[in-house]
């Protein structure tokens, strides 16, 4: 069980994974398929009246010729490309969502481990003691399906008492979602799987909010408060990118003056590190090459 008020801060990296693309994949897996018309995405896009290939091509064209790190940067200064591009993006990161292959992390199976610290010592009518919140940069839904099917089979309970007890673990989604699952809500919702329609796509993209557009909102709103209320605060699969750090710079003025904030630091050289602590007053892991399971069963952050 997690007695500590946690809030775990997750990016990209927090995917990547199980397997979904981050950053200048992302932007390379969306050229691709809008300009191979024999792709599925090229296909599903064209289908009905909302895009066509006279749309698909000059946007690939201004897509690579920007030649940008992201689509996000991309979208920032064309927002006439807004529509299409998130199409694009759910498209591409809905083709990822396949259950099966959630437990075949590559080497840092850190959903697992997180399931785990929630279930130890716990019975299914504790759960809920259970204190821990979750703000995600990610679109995809893998880790709140990951919870369920987890939980419905560690605890042997249907489907909507599973669904009772999760919601005392929320996660706020600061840039939207790819729809709701069905066990989270009535209306609105796809399954956690790689085929979409393009209506699911359609939908899923009305729910992307990218990091330009994103000002003050609800899902910030609500991510402040539990920041200020956080016993310990853990960034994972975090790029510390300025933007996204930026995005949180008021929620973070409201960390209490004893609340631990650490992060994992994949990736990153000391110096780097050094100014992270300096800035923004997050411990971050010095050592690039420790993955994010690894960092929590050293560190013990979740205990």
């Amino acid at each position: 069980m997690i007695y500590r008020n946690t809030v775990l801060i997750v990016g990209a990296g927090g995917s990547a994974p199980y397997g979904f693309p981050t950053d200048s994949r992302l932007r390379n897996e969306i050229l691709a398929a809008v300009r191979d018309e024999h792709s599925d995405i090229y296909q599903t896009l064209i289908t009905g009246d909302h895009f066509s290939p006279y749309d698909l091509l000059p946007f690939h064209n201004r897509l690579q010729r920007a030649d940008t790190e992201t689509i996000d940067k991309f979208l920032k200064d064309l927002s006439h490309e807004s529509h299409l591009g998130k199409a694009a993006i759910a498209a591409v990161l809905s083709q990822y969502e396949d259950p099966d292959t959630l437990q075949l992390a590559d080497g840092d199976h850190w959903y697992q481990y997180l399931v785990n610290s929630l279930v130890t010592a716990c019975p299914f009518d504790d759960f809920k003691r259970n204190n821990l919140s979750i703000i995600s940069y990610n679109y995809d839904r893998s880790l709140e399906h990951y919870l369920h099917t987890s939980l419905v089979n560690l605890y042997g309970k249907v489907s909507a008492e599973i669904a009772r007890i999760l919601q005392s673990i929320p996660i706020v989604h600061l840039h939207g979602v790819l729809s709701r699952l069905p066990w989270q809500a009535r209306h609105n919702t796809r399954e956690y799987r790689p085929e979409s329609t393009i209506n699911e796509i359609l939908s899923s993209a009305s729910m992307i909010q990218m990091v330009h557009e994103a000002g003050p909102c609800e899902a910030l709103e609500i991510a402040g408060h539990y920041i200020a209320q956080a016993e310990i605060i853990i960034f994972i699969g975090f790029g510390y990118h300025q933007d996204n750090l930026d995005r949180l710079h008021v929620c973070l003025q409201t960390v209490r003056p004893n609340t631990d904030i650490v992060g994992t630091g994949y990736g990153l050289t000391t110096a780097r590190c050094s100014r992270i602590l300096d800035q923004w007053g997050i411990r971050v892991h010095e050592d690039p090459k420790c993955k994010t399971r690894q960092f929590l069963e050293e560190t013990e952050a979740l205990n």
